[in-house]
């Protein structure tokens, strides 16, 4: 228990010190200037550290958009507040990660209490390697930038990004005023409740979004879609 504590400690001095660097480096932002929005994930999370693939480096995915981005454009990162809360979230960034982030001229990090849908409202663009902030861009009309893997990364209004020249391809459509399509994205969701399935991964899910159904009742549900899948025939 002691050792425990002590650790528990250390960690805590480790994340307040990765707040008060990011605070350090922050700047206000001007939401009436052209940018792409980034929200940076929580790290380590299977959001990034499966689903990401090699862009489980954000910075690699900055970059990317970066090197991209129009010559009057800027890209607004913000951290996601949990990072500086959960236990052992301080293994996540390592030590000058935003000093790392801020060298690029045209990236600025803004502070967290910022809204985030005050940035995707404004942004021409929103950037992330799997996040919900994609799919809240795209339901505003707003495209978006997926490197990740993840359900909505084949919806109207999303893009997926390979690399620099996936990301310059998109962002010329988007300079020249792309918006996802609505009705497309309404077909994109009828399809999805059609194919999907009621169920749950684990009881503290389950108690979260409210699922009614048994362990047994999500297994044979899980069971069925493999079976329907495998078995499907053109």
């Amino acid at each position: 228990g002691f050792a425990l504590t002590v650790k528990a400690r250390q960690w805590k001095r480790a994340k307040d010190e990765m707040r008060k660097k990011y605070e350090s480096l922050q700047s206000t932002a001007e939401l009436s200037k052209k940018f792409v929005y980034f929200p940076l994930h929580i790290q380590p999370e299977c959001t990034t550290s499966a689903m990401g693939d090699v862009f489980v480096d954000q910075i690699l995915a900055l970059d990317i958009v970066s090197f991209s981005l129009p010559d009057d454009w800027i890209i607004y990162v913000k951290e996601n507040p949990g990072q500086w809360r959960g236990p052992r979230m301080h293994a996540g960034r390592f030590n000058g990660y935003y000093d790392e982030i801020v060298q690029r001229k045209n990236v600025r990090l803004v502070p967290v209490a910022t809204s985030t849908y005050d940035l995707i409202r404004n942004a021409q663009a929103v950037a992330s390697i799997t996040g919900t902030a994609c799919w809240e861009a795209v339901l505003r009309g707003k495209p978006a930038l997926v490197f990740g893997h993840v359900w909505h990364m084949y919806c109207d209004g999303m893009f997926r990004i390979d690399g620099e020249a996936s990301a310059r391809e998109a962002f010329a459509k988007i300079k020249n005023g792309y918006k996802p399509d609505t009705q497309k994205v309404l077909n994109y969701l009828a399809t999805l409740d059609r194919i999907s399935f009621r169920g749950f991964h684990s009881e503290r899910w389950k108690k979260g979004l409210g699922i009614e159904i048994s362990e047994q009742e999500t297994s044979k549900n899980i069971a069925d879609a493999f079976y329907e899948e495998l078995t499907f025939e053109q």
